[in-house]
This record gives C-alpha cells, sequence and structure tokens, in this order.
C-alpha cells in the first residue's frame, strides 16, 4: 500500500491575448433575444506553455456590462484538436467535464471577471477547449445591457458560438450549427477569426517519483508468538506501512518489523 501527499507549487498566473477586438458573442452571447447561447473556444498548447498542472480560475476581461448575473455551466476540455474545421466541429462536452455550474455576476467597464471553479481542472499539456453554456433563460435585448468582451485575433477557426431561444443539448453539441467567431464585414480588422482574451490561475504540480513495490518478503519464526519480517528497500520509499490482513501494526522506515504477540499453532 502507497499512500502519497502531493503539494501544489508556486501559484502563476497565465494571461493569453492583449486584443482589443469586442465580442458580443463571447464566452457569452446575450445580444438581442436570445434566451440561451452556448459558446466553445480552443486555447493552443504553446498559448498555454505549461507541461500540466491545476487550473482553478478563468478570467475573462470586460468592454461594456452592467454587472449582468447569469446562470452558466462552464466546462473543460483536454484536446488535440487545435482548430475547428467547419461549424459543426465542435470538441463533444461530457457531464464529467464540468468545472462550475450556477449563476455568476460578469463586471461592468473595462475589469476582469473571474470565475473561481468548483472543480479545478487537471490541464495535461494538450490543447484547452473551454465551453461555456448560459442557460438563463433571459435576454438583454439589443441596447445598453448587454456584455462585451476583449478578444485577440487567430490564424485560425477557434471559436464558435450558438444563440437559440430554446434550450441547447450541450451533450450532443455536434449536432448543433454553430457561428464562428469572427468579425464582421464592417468591423476593423474584417472577417477576423478570433478567441477571447483569458486568465488562468495556475498551479504546477511537482514532478513525482513514485516509489517502487518492496520485494524478497521474508518470514523467520523467533519463538511461538513472534514472526520477523524482513525486505529490500524499494527506491524512492521514505516508509513502509506493515499489514496484518486489512489491520494496519505499523509504519517504519527500516526493512524489518517483528510481529509480536500472536496465538502459538495458528496460522
Amino acid at each position: 500500500t502507497v499512500d502519497l501527499i502531493t503539494e501544489e507549487i508556486a501559484l502563476d498566473m497565465i494571461s493569453i491575448g492583449e486584443g482589443t477586438i469586442e465580442s458580443s458573442y463571447a464566452p457569452i452571447s446575450n445580444y438581442g433575444t436570445a434566451n440561451f447561447s452556448i459558446s466553445q473556444q480552443i486555447y493552443t498548447s504553446d498559448d498555454i506553455n505549461k507541461e500540466n498542472g491545476i487550473i482553478k480560475s478563468i478570467s475573462f476581461r470586460n468592454k461594456n456590462g452592467n454587472s449582468n448575473t447569469r446562470k452558466l455551466n462552464v466546462y473543460m476540455s483536454n484536446t488535440v484538436q487545435d482548430s475547428y474545421r467547419d461549424s459543426y466541429d465542435w470538441v463533444l462536452v461530457k457531464e464529467s467535464q464540468i468545472v462550475f455550474s450556477g449563476e455568476f455576476t460578469f463586471g461592468a467597464q473595462d475589469e476582469w471577471s473571474t470565475i473561481e471553479l468548483q472543480k479545478p481542472f487537471e490541464y495535461e499539456g494538450k490543447h484547452l477547449a473551454i465551453t461555456i453554456y448560459d442557460a438563463s433563460d433571459s435576454n438583454l435585448g439589443y441596447t445598453g445591457g448587454h456584455d462585451t468582451f476583449y478578444a485577440s485575433a487567430t490564424d485560425t477557426l477557434r471559436g464558435l458560438y450558438k444563440t437559440a431561444s430554446s434550450k441547447i443539448n450541450v451533450y450532443n453539441i455536434g449536432e448543433v450549427y454553430g457561428y464562428e467567431l469572427k468579425t464582421s464585414i464592417y468591423a476593423t480588422p474584417a472577417n477576423q477569426y478570433y478567441v477571447n482574451n483569458i486568465k488562468f490561475d495556475f498551479s504546477a504540480l511537482p514532478n513525482i517519483e513514485y516509489p517502487s513495490v518492496p520485494q524478497n518478503l521474508s518470514a523467520n519464526a523467533v519463538n511461538g508468538t513472534s514472526i520477523a519480517l524482513s525486505w529490500t528497500s524499494a527506491k524512492n520509499a521514505t516508509s513502509y506501512n506493515v499489514y496484518c490482513g486489512t489491520e494496519k501494526l505499523a509504519n517504519v522506515t527500516t526493512t524489518s518489523y517483528l510481529v509480536e504477540g500472536l496465538n502459538t499453532n495458528t496460522e
């Protein structure tokens, strides 16, 4: 039996994107009369530039807003997909990938809104897909009240979104036709792919050298009520737990232990 305690090391803040493109459609899209929206954005491993670790929060920078409170489900996925081929090419979402569910209030003008994850996400060094489903069942109209967020240009299609008057089946998202996160023909720059500027509250994990399995266990009777156990040392082990069945007898730092108080002539 191996008991492990893993401690996270220094907290880091990863910031991706410094663009000033204005997005009304991601991470949420409550612009107009649609009551529900979903967005998905891919941030590449080159963007993140970390081998692995734990993401504890994600932040989006508001451009305009009125401290709107929305009902959100946030999903995060490790993926080998670095872009979308077309508007149906979503990264599929599973219920187990949800990291936040509940009400969240976005900030007002020109500030960062931070979503503290209820389930910290284990990043594996791949590309990262972030899916945000706004299930508020309400809209904020066309004028004044909706939120907009800063975004940065990308060379490939790395963001999709969908608005709807009725609920969206997140777990069947591959059947949903999404719209490209892309500036309009009237914007500057025009027809430009983009993703939101984002920050991650990130904790790297130390490299753990796991103990090997103890070998060559021997048991020798000392007398009628005692048995001497010995074994060869295990690489990277700092101590050993000794059990009789499921009962833990001791924790020792040596490679031997004397079991005493046994019943004579008993297996």
